[in-house]
């Protein structure tokens, strides 16, 4: 993960746990909420997202090349 100043560049390789920590540390930060706008959610939805052991080993990638209908990053993404 790279928050650069203008952008939240994400991996696809980045495990879900590390994501959930990463967003909730920028969620965090105060400012004018660019950041916030878009970690807070993801930071939120992570929390009900499987249990702590499947966030550790899951990926964005592999969520996402699943295509599974019911993904909950595929929404969460496209919203951003």
């Amino acid at each position: 993960l790279d928050d650069a100043k203008e952008r939240l560049v994400i991996g696809s390789c980045a495990s879900l746990s590390l994501i959930q920590k990463t967003c909730g540390e920028l969620a965090g930060v105060g400012g004018d909420g660019g950041f916030r706008r878009i970690a807070k959610p993801i930071h939120d939805m992570l929390r009900w997202f499987a249990s702590s052991q499947i966030r550790n080993v899951a990926s964005l990638g592999g969520n996402l090349a699943t295509a599974s209908p019911i993904s909950d990053m595929n929404p969460m993404l496209a919203c951003m």
